[in-house]
């Protein structure tokens, strides 16, 4: 199970129109490192005008190396999934 969460002691932020930066956790993380802090990771998101398009920049902090593979996919299919929904090329 993955899910974005917004704890006290990191609420999201957001800059409308412009970016977004959440915490993020996975369960399957979680039962790897017993420190809380130390599974959260953060995700930020930056929306960047482009002509009529929009580029999409996203950047996920405090990955252990070997999640990386596995989550770059995952964000991957998630933005090529956007991306159809759109009528837009896969990234």
């Amino acid at each position: 199970m993955v899910a974005v969460t917004f704890a006290n002691d990191l609420k999201p932020f957001i800059e409308a129109h412009r970016l977004l930066i959440a915490r993020w956790s996975c369960s399957t993380m979680l039962f790897r490192y017993l420190d809380v802090r130390t599974s959260t990771r953060l995700v930020t998101v930056e929306f960047i005008a482009s002509g009529e398009s929009t580029e999409i920049v996203l950047t996920h902090e405090r990955l252990p190396g070997d999640a990386l593979a596995a989550h770059t996919g995952g964000w991957t299919d998630i933005l090529n999934g956007l991306a159809r929904s759109m009528g837009e090329k896969s990234v």
